[in-house]
């Protein structure tokens, strides 16, 4: 059983004025990648939601986190966002960040970083210079919370988005 990792995931997921939350423990070797994702609509009455999630263990975790919305247009997502914003946050309430535009504000040597760390965990590419929205950083065991909603709700940016959060093995 040395092979074994004990590993909780906590998310809470706030789409509306009612938040379910949803729990999920697993004891099993890790190998690969640990990746959970939601779809929520967007609009004026809910323009964003918040999804909590935790790492767990004592060493720091790689995590990617992707707000996709025009991407989604290529599965046949017609009311997909057209703009998705993702802002991080630490347990306490300190803003840890975050992206709008998934190219801007990186490097090229980071978005080729990106681009390779997504495909490594099986997350579709994305179209260069879109307005989905992506987050790659280390994070050290805690709780944390992602919040997701259109960069510009005052100009329309509502519909579906896909968050997705990869651990990077």
């Amino acid at each position: 059983m040395k092979n074994m990792i004990r590993q909780v995931i906590a998310l809470v997921l706030c789409a509306s004025m009612i938040c379910p939350q949803i729990a999920l423990a697993q004891t099993a070797p890790v190998s690969g990648v640990v990746n959970i994702s939601n779809r929520i609509k967007t609009t004026p009455d809910n323009p964003s939601f918040i999804v909590g999630f935790v790492v767990a263990g004592t060493t720091p975790k790689r995590v990617i986190i992707r707000a996709v919305g025009p991407g989604l247009t290529d599965f046949g997502v017609i009311d997909a966002n057209p703009d998705p914003r993702v802002e991080l946050f630490a347990s306490n309430g300190s803003p840890l960040g975050g992206n709008d535009d998934w190219m801007v504000g990186y490097s090229d040597p980071e978005v080729r970083d990106l681009i390779s760390t997504s495909a490594q965990v099986g997350a579709f590419p994305l179209k260069q210079n879109s307005w989905d929205a992506v987050v790659i950083r280390n994070f050290p065991p805690g709780s944390y919370t992602a919040r997701v909603g259109g960069s510009r709700p005052e100009r329309g940016d509502y519909g579906q988005i896909l968050l997705e959060i990869y651990i990077v093995p």
